[in-house]
């Protein structure tokens, strides 16, 4: 009988040690090839068309795309100077005409074959290169809410009328591109004035927030009365939200471009 035990248990050990081997054998499926995108927060987050690209990608390729998030499009060429290839990115999205230069001329990219790719007829041909593809433009201008404003500011001048001190929220041109994106449309109209209003401007202003989200979230906080941003963030209010209380100001001089 103790003989009889002995052989089932080794019989029994035998046959756990087979199938552990065996499960170790089998072959596990590939895991799906990934795509890492370095782009900017208002792009990844649920708010941004990233999530939806996301998913339509891998509906037809197959791949998962991994987001590596920048703060604001302004940080995306710094960190892209710093870290390099230990980013491990295998695409930028979000590099505007200003950073564009500044890409082309400090790092080196992989050319694209455009193909039957369609573009737009009239893209400013600054923009044409065999590098970057433009893919979205909007105009900037100030958004407020109605109602809440002590005037209707219409010009850059008005943005140094003492009614509007510690209320208008901007973005840092040193991390932020719609913050970059002011300076350029100060100086444009501005010349040689440029540097005594942006010191007016600076002890006017109710914030310098190091990237857009953290000003428009100012804003919507209402902590601020107006925020330099896009004129389509009145309409994201509109379809989204249903909230038709925000709208965008129209100035004298011509709008900046991004």
């Amino acid at each position: 009988m103790r003989h009889f035990i002995a052989f089932l248990a080794v019989i029994s050990s035998v046959l756990f040690l087979y199938f552990i081997n065996k499960g170790n054998q089998v072959k596990t499926p590939a895991a799906a090839p990934h795509l890492r995108v370095y782009s900017y927060a208002s792009f990844t987050q649920a708010w941004g068309p990233g999530p939806l690209l996301k998913q339509k990608f891998k509906e037809k390729t197959g791949m998962e795309i991994d987001f590596i998030e920048s703060p604001d499009s302004g940080v995306l060429l710094q960190r892209l100077k710093l870290e390099g290839p230990t980013l491990g990115a295998d695409m930028v999205i979000g590099l505007d005409q200003y950073d564009l230069k500044r890409a082309l001329g400090e790092l080196q990219w992989k050319k694209i074959d455009f193909g039957n790719l369609i573009k737009e007829q009239g893209l400013d041909p600054q923009l044409e290169n065999e590098y970057f593809v433009p893919y979205d433009w909007g105009i900037l201008s100030f958004i407020a809410r109605k109602g809440t404003l002590p005037f209707e500011p219409q010009s850059l001048d008005d943005l140094l009328d003492p009614r509007l001190r510690d209320k208008i929220a901007y973005e840092d041109p040193r991390t932020s591109s719609p913050g970059l994106q002011f300076l350029f449309w100060v100086h444009n109209q501005k010349k040689s004035k440029a540097n005594d209003f942006m010191k007016s401007l600076f002890a006017q202003a109710h914030s310098f927030s190091p990237s857009w989200s953290q000003a428009y979230g100012l804003f919507q906080k209402k902590q601020a009365l107006m925020v330099f941003s896009y004129v389509t963030s009145t309409l994201y209010h509109e379809i989204e939200e249903k909230n038709f209380d925000t709208y965008f100001l129209k100035f004298k001089e011509p709008h900046p471009v991004q």
